[in-house]
C-alpha cells in the first residue's frame, strides 16, 4: 500500500481529516504476543471502558476509567482502585486513544482508497477519510477496528 507524502501539510485539495478518538466499537488487539478481541467505548481521556471478549477465560472482564479512577469488573464483581499500572492491556489501549486527544497527530499522507496515515506520540495511526480510527500500531501494541 503506497501513501502520498504531502509536503504542504493538509493542502491536498481534499484536506486531511481531524482524527477522532471517540469510539464505541469492537477491536482486535495484539499485546505481548497475545491476540484479544475487545469492545472499546472511549468518550474522552476521563471516560473510557474496555471489555475483553476473548480469549474465553477472561471474557467479560471490564476496565472502566472515570475521572482518573479505574475500576475492574467481572459480572457483578467490581474492584475500584487508583490508576492503571502502565503495563496492562487496558492501559496500552487507552494510551492509543489518549494520544489522539492530547497530541496533534502529524499527517503523513493518504492512499488511493482515502485511508489517511498519521504519526502521533510514537504511534502510527490509520483513519478513514472522515478521521475515524481504523488501526494503530507501535512497538508495544497493534489495534484494528473490527
Amino acid at each position: 500500500m503506497a501513501f502520498v507524502l504531502l509536503s504542504a501539510g493538509c493542502s491536498d485539495g481534499g484536506g486531511c481529516p481531524t482524527v477522532h478518538a471517540e469510539t464505541d466499537a469492537d477491536v482486535q488487539v495484539c499485546y505481548n504476543d497475545t491476540e484479544y478481541l475487545c469492545h472499546i467505548r472511549y468518550i474522552s481521556n476521563d471516560t473510557a471502558a474496555l471489555t475483553l471478549l476473548s480469549p474465553s477465560d477472561i471474557s467479560g472482564l471490564t476496565f472502566t476509567r472515570s475521572n482518573g479512577e479505574c475500576a475492574l469488573g467481572l459480572g457483578s464483581l467490581m474492584c475500584r482502585g487508583g490508576g492503571l499500572s502502565g503495563a496492562t492491556l487496558a492501559d496500552e489501549v487507552f494510551r492509543v486513544y489518549d494520544a489522539i486527544t492530547t497530541s496533534e497527530p502529524e499527517f503523513l499522507g493518504r492512499d488511493a482508497d482515502g485511508v489517511c496515515e498519521f504519526l502521533c506520540d510514537g504511534l502510527t495511526i490509520r483513519t478513514d477519510s472522515g478521521g475515524g480510527l481504523i488501526s494503530s500500531s507501535s512497538d508495544k501494541i497493534k489495534l484494528q477496528i473490527k
